[in-house]
């Protein structure tokens, strides 16, 4: 297991792993709920709910640099039409916005932040886009590791 987020309420954890599944389970009566093939290619190194969606909504990116949004009640091959492709190369982390279910924030190793909303695109196959790009380090300059750190 690479990441795991409570939900809002405290009840169940979402978690990531090697095996692409995103997995979401009450750790109090240790009972598996939902195992999603997450559509992924290499490992999850983050997953989050969206806020205020009923555990429903879903981000997650890995290894393969792309960050899917899951919607638990939709099918597979739905849900792997809702990616967003904009990173070059792994991307490590998701944020979410405090109470607000459209947006959240990525970084990844290309040195970039984004902001993505949902309510103008659920995907986005540009390799590179930069419609969503908040920040932006020059890797070759400098030897910079990106994390997003939510407090």
């Amino acid at each position: 297991v690479n990441t795991i987020c409570w939900n809002d309420t405290g009840e169940y954890i979402l978690s990531g792993s090697d095996d692409t599944n995103l997995v979401i389970s009450n750790p109090y009566s240790r009972k598996v709920l939902t195992t999603i093939r997450s559509g992924h290619r290499a490992n999850i190194f983050s997953a989050k709910f969206l806020p205020c969606t009923n555990d429903k909504q879903i981000v997650s990116c890995s290894g393969d640099g792309v960050i899917f949004y899951t919607n638990v009640e939709q099918d597979a091959e739905t849900n792997r039409q809702c990616q967003y492709t904009c990173h070059y190369g792994t991307t490590y982390e998701i944020m979410t916005v405090p109470n607000d279910p459209y947006t959240f924030l990525s970084c990844g190793e290309d040195g970039t932040v984004r902001w993505f909303d949902t309510r103008i695109k659920t995907s986005c196959t540009k390799e590179d886009c930069k419609d969503v790009r908040v920040k932006s380090f020059n890797k070759d300059d400098l030897n910079v590791e990106l994390y997003i750190i939510q407090t």
